[in-house]
């Protein structure tokens, strides 16, 4: 075992941590299922999700 090697065991603390990928956040209005899919998953019709989405 190297040096190197036997100092990287010994300390958990040095492991990179990945930073957010885009530098903008999304709105609460952007978030969700487009409606198609809410609509298959709910078991109801287009109509009736825009109904209840207003």
């Amino acid at each position: 075992m190297t040096q190197l090697q036997s100092d990287n065991s010994s300390d958990n603390s040095s492991y990179a941590v990945q930073g957010e990928l885009f530098g903008f956040s999304l709105s609460s209005d952007q978030l969700g299922y487009r409606g198609s899919v809410a609509m298959k998953v709910a078991g109801i019709t287009y109509r009736q999700l825009d109904y209840w989405a207003r």
